[in-house]
């Protein structure tokens, strides 16, 4: 079967799982409302889930007209004797004797779907209504889902091998799952992905099961967990030469670009998408500084705490590394080419649109990369872990830079994550040894 014709199938088969949720809906209010003999309400919802389960069974299994398949198109379907297109045995949908069954078929019957289908049907089967499913998957951010997508169709596949349900909770077969994986190689975070994506359609409990928490205890043991970074590079390094770029005014739209989100990357200690985020409604210039209030959800966004507030200083006594200077420079730059964009970080190229986050890294790993610091080990994100580790090492207070990289009060990341020393002269311990025995 050519590509084209696994891809129609697969799209009739999630049709079919929406419509089986739909007519799963109607079935549900059918049984509730038979008490009430509102014999009018009966036949409008019965007539509405005979005309779903009419389209299920037959609207959706049609494929391509007869007379209008080519050669290739043959091998994905077959006609009857009254002429009408069959699909195919292999790739099959057939629909289930009732709305309940087909809400209840094993996934692993079923075509390969996406990973927000099988956490819908998850959610259904755990007996949550049908209504309150898309605000639930509304937590999810696109990343998370596509984290998700893997693990989860590996999962299926997995039981699909078993002969087991992949809705069905057991901590057994997941631990197996996750054995067979650690055995192919995978790191601990990424076993532990698979985990949170599993635990998403099973519950909560799987995570906080003794035995599960005990398996990852002896997965960090045999194949520990390193941090990213041993050591961070001394954004001094980097400032150096940002304040050979100057003076603004000079610089191609390309180069104050690098420049202002290299800037605001170190200053600031906020990840890219943070940055990607500005809104040039939202920033306010004061005598001291330039404010900005990031309004959309982040990374770290939650109820009850504060959306980020950005700050950056008029640095008088070095105009050449100044934020706000180079924001207002870029702002004046940039106002005839911006037209209706309102995000602050543009494309440096036509048609001129806001950048990516990927654009701005890109921006950034390529200062860095000028400035001579080692872009095949050190990441565009490392400019978070260069600035607050200097600012420690500088002797600034924790709550400060907590607060500044936007962290929470009795958050441990900094601590655990980000404060590293800063590269040094490798020779300076055994060179001032040797000074003071001379």
């Amino acid at each position: 079967m050519n590509d084209s014709g696994i891809k129609r199938d697969r799209r009739i088969a999630e049709q079919q799982v929406v419509l089986g949720a739909a007519v799963t809906c109607i079935a549900k209010v059918l049984n509730n409302i038979i008490c009430l003999d509102n014999k009018e309400n009966i036949e409008i919802l019965s007539d509405s889930g005979r005309l779903l389960c009419d389209l299920a069974h037959n609207g959706c299994r049609q494929l391509v007209p007869v007379g209008e398949t080519n050669k290739e198109d043959k091998a994905c379907g077959e006609t009857n004797s009254s002429g009408e297109a069959v699909a195919p045995e292999a790739l099959s949908f057939p629909a289930p004797e009732s709305p309940v069954d087909q809400m209840s078929a094993p996934l692993t019957q079923e075509p390969e779907i996406g990973s927000r289908q099988i956490i819908r049907r998850a959610f259904l089967n755990r007996g949550m209504p049908a209504s309150s499913i898309d605000i639930m998957l509304a937590s999810l951010s696109l990343k998370t889902t596509k984290q998700y997508e893997s693990a989860l169709k590996q999962w299926i596949l997995f039981c699909k091998s078993q002969g087991v349900d992949p809705l069905s909770y057991s901590v057994q077969t997941v631990i197996a799952f996750l054995t067979s994986k650690f055995h192919e190689g995978l790191s601990y975070s990424t076993l532990n992905t698979m985990r949170s994506a599993i635990s998403l359609i099973l519950g909560p409990q799987l995570g906080t099961d003794e035995r599960m928490t005990r398996f990852f205890k002896g997965i960090f043991k045999l194949r520990p967990k390193k941090p990213k970074y041993e050591v961070v590079w001394d954004p001094s390094i980097v400032l150096d030469y940002l304040s050979s770029l100057y003076p603004n005014e000079s610089l191609g739209l390309e180069l104050i670009t690098k420049k202002l989100v290299t800037l605001m990357a170190l200053v600031t200690a906020h990840r890219i998408q943070t940055l990607s985020l500005i809104c040039i409604d939202n920033i306010t210039i004061n005598d001291n500084n330039v404010t900005i209030k990031i309004t959309e959800l982040i990374k770290t966004s939650a109820p009850g705490r504060p959306q980020p507030n950005l700050i950056l200083p008029f640095f008088k006594e070095n105009c050449s590394i100044c934020p706000a200077t180079t924001l207002l420079c870029y702002l004046n730059y940039t106002a005839k080419l911006r037209q209706d964009c309102k995000k602050l970080i543009i494309t440096t190229k036509k048609p001129f649109h806001a950048a990516s986050t990927t654009s701005i890294s890109r921006w950034i790993r390529q200062i860095l990369s000028s400035s001579g610091i080692d872009t095949a080990k050190f990441t565009a994100y490392s400019t978070r872990h260069a600035s607050t580790s200097k600012a420690s090492e500088g002797g600034i207070n924790i709550e400060v830079i907590r607060k500044a990289a936007g962290w929470s009060q009795r958050s441990l990341t900094f601590a655990r994550f980000y404060k590293m020393p800063i590269v040094g002269d490798p020779n300076a311990f055994a060179n001032s040894v040797c000074s003071i025995s001379s």
